[in-house]
């Protein structure tokens, strides 16, 4: 059965006939990355890790102004002086260009370096296989508890607005890079249809550790339309208020994603990351 409006049921958390307003799941969606989930060890390190992931993810377009310093420090759980010493970075990286006076603020750069340029290949295609192995992990558990507890708890709106945000990715099939961001914004929208901003988070942790080797995926049409599909039948079931139907595709998604994936990794990376044995 094809979603639509008409599809959605009313969930254990709405009353019935009761008009649910909620933020579309692309609104905001780097606040989920860059907020983090305050295990900070070097919060300078870290403040760059998120702000640049969340810049080469798309979530950010080339032009886009980023919040105001106060504004953002308090996003992120940092100092200013923390937040603008890691700008200096990212600027002299060049993500970002900051700009004085009136009409100043920080910027994203025009020619944003984006994950899966060559620099980027070699790293994500030497990732050891025991850590691969570990997001691959963690993704599938958190992605399957994802679309189980959004099939409880997602809203009427929450709900219209995957759809919208799905037929959207249909129109992107063909390009990639319009694609990917639009595919993040899907994740990150299911996650916060759950009522958790801690799912949220490490949905979108998850989604920027793997983002370099998932922009090696083929990019034809079937694949890309291959996903969307995966998509449309998730959210069947989250409409239907079906939660083990909704972890069973899920699970069928990831597993598809991560078949990929692991062929991906480069024979040489699996023996360089086999431990020697003692004579």
């Amino acid at each position: 059965m094809a979603v639509g409006t008409s599809a959605i049921k009313t969930g254990p958390n709405q009353d019935a006939g009761a008009t649910t307003q909620a933020s579309p799941p692309t609104g905001n969606a780097a606040h989920a990355l860059l907020r983090g989930d305050g295990s900070a060890i070097n919060p300078f390190e870290l403040t760059i890790e998120r702000l640049g992931s969340s810049i080469k993810m798309g979530l950010f377009a080339p032009g886009d102004q980023l919040p105001p310093e106060r504004e953002l420090a308090a996003l992120m759980g940092v100092s200013r002086l923390t937040l603008r010493a890691a700008l200096r970075a990212l600027e002299r990286a060049g993500l970002v260009t900051v700009r004085r006076g009136r009409y100043g603020g920080t910027f994203i750069t025009d020619q944003v370096p984006k994950l899966g340029d060559k620099s980027g290949l070699e790293t994500a295609t030497n990732i050891a296989p025991a850590v691969l192995e570990d997001w691959i992990a963690q993704r599938w558990v958190l992605e399957t508890g994802v679309a189980d507890l959004a099939a409880r708890n997602a809203s009427d709106a929450q709900i219209r607005a995957l759809i919208e945000l799905n037929d959207q990715m249909k129109r992107f099939e063909h390009d990639l890079s319009q694609y990917r961001p639009l595919d993040t914004m899907f994740h990150l929208g299911l996650a916060r249809a759950t009522g958790s901003a801690g799912l949220e988070t490490w949905v979108a942790q998850t989604h920027a550790r793997l983002s370099e080797l998932m922009r090696l995926i083929p990019s034809t049409r079937g694949a890309l339309s291959n996903s969307t599909d995966y998509h449309t039948q998730i959210l069947d079931a989250i409409a239907q208020r079906d939660p083990v139907e909704a972890r069973r595709v899920m699970a069928l998604h990831v597993d598809a994603t991560t078949s990929m994936l692991r062929g991906l990794l480069p024979q040489g990376a699996a023996k360089r990351a086999a431990p020697k044995r003692r004579r």
